[in-house]
């Protein structure tokens, strides 16, 4: 609407802005990174909720007055909000919907292949973070939409859901969200499905990426599915998998072994203080200022926490639907050891119900790159989608939606 990303300052009154969206309301009017957000229309904000609302009131086209702090000093700039132009293709339709979660809307953006259906389906669970999927906030060639957009042109549509707070969605500020909250909109959108004409129910899957895979298998317990796809994800507690992930990343930042040591003791002296005792960051860093480079994540204290919280393996064992675990070959903040044991645990109780697709030269953000290395000096930032990802998982899907669903115990 406005094209902002804010949460809510750390002492004092307002919501500091993170970021401003090239092009946007809000980047016109001349509202910058850092600037403390007092008031909106008269309105004090202290939540990302209390800044959609009084712009969604003044409605499309309708002049709002910011009071703001930058740099200390009070201003008043003029954000005049619009209506974000919805999604379109000539080759599907859209479809716009929303859920109820906690008496807060929650956007459903769908993609629906032309034609007669009801078609397969697949929700997607996305990763870590506060961030819109819809379209007009997200950059070119952006790994979800590549992805979502190529599985419907083959016949699948699929179905998206916004966090809270984010995008036109309710609830929130995102920040402030716990991952069971954030769960229980991909929940009831889930079972809000069958209210959806252009949805086979008998043919949903999930595909979870990232921190999504913790959710999935989550999600397979609470509604019928055909099956799963976890992909550039964890399977043994968030507690190990950081100190995994920690080591790895140091090794390829060619941080000497010494140096190697001694910061994953203390990384993990200060996460279990957050993730297992439950103390408060703020908390941890006012007590031992040492720790504030580790428990420092995209998301609140209450969300990793809960995360930690999660029994993965216990998860995947009560999954009933067949499982692909996807590991891109050049991602490095995931392993292939973790998608093996994923692939594991579900044949433990259900042999053959569950298998490995590796995917090369491709890394966590589904790009290309031909290691992990390279990947890794790219800060993060995603390259260029790799359409080998849809291949490979669409081949997948129609597998198994052309098959009659496995009978299990």
């Amino acid at each position: 609407m406005v094209g902002l990303s804010v949460e809510p300052a750390s002492s004092g009154p307002g919501l500091v802005v993170r970021q401003v969206s090239p092009g946007g309301a809000a980047q016109g009017a001349g509202v910058q990174v850092n600037d403390i957000l007092l008031r909106a229309g008269g309105l004090a904000l202290a939540a990302s909720s209390d800044l959609i609302g009084r712009l969604r009131i003044a409605g499309d086209g309708t002049p709002v007055a910011i009071d703001l702090l930058r740099a200390g000093k009070a201003m008043k700039l003029n954000v005049t909000p619009r209506v974000v132009p919805r999604e379109t293709s000539p080759d599907f339709t859209f479809n716009y919907s929303s859920v109820g979660v906690a008496g807060k809307r929650r956007r459903v953006i769908a993609t629906v292949p032309r034609g007669n259906g009801p078609f397969p389906t697949v929700m997607l669970l996305g990763g870590i973070g506060c961030y819109s999927l819809d379209v007009p906030a997200l950059p070119p060639q952006d790994p979800y939409t590549s992805l979502l957009y190529g599985l419907t042109r083959a016949g699948f549509a699929t179905v998206r859901v916004e966090k809270p707070g984010m995008g036109d969605s309710e609830g929130g500020p995102c920040q402030d969200t716990g991952f069971q909250e954030e769960w229980r909109g991909y929940r009831d959108a889930a079972r809000a499905l069958s209210s959806l004409s252009f949805v086979d129910t008998s043919r949903v899957f999930l595909l979870g990426h990232s921190i999504g895979g913790i959710g999935a298998p989550l999600l397979a317990r609470e509604v019928p599915v055909r099956g799963v796809i976890a992909v550039a994800t964890v399977a043994q507690s968030w507690l190990a998998y950081d100190k995994t992930n920690a080591e790895r990343q140091y090794r390829l930042s060619a941080m000497p072994a010494p140096q190697i040591a001694r910061e994953i003791a203390a990384r993990e002296r200060c996460t279990r203080r957050l993730l297992v005792a439950r103390e408060r960051a703020r908390a941890i860093v006012a007590s031992d200022s040492s720790c504030a480079q580790y428990v420092e994540y995209p998301v609140s204290d209450i969300y990793m926490q809960e995360v930690a919280a999660v029994d993965l393996p216990e998860a995947w064992r009560a999954v009933r639907a067949p499982v692909l675990a996807v590991y891109p070959a050049s991602d490095f903040v995931s392993s292939l050891d973790e998608h093996e044991a994923l692939v594991k645990t579900v044949n433990t109780r259900t042999p053959g119900l569950a298998e490995l697709m590796v995917i090369p030269a491709t890394d966590h953000y589904l790009s290309r790159a031909a290691t992990p290395q390279e990947s890794f000096a790219r800060a993060g930032q995603p390259g260029t989608f790799n359409p080998e990802v849809t291949t490979r998982i669409l081949a997948w899907l129609k597998a198994r939606s052309a098959s009659t669903p496995a009978r299990t115990r």
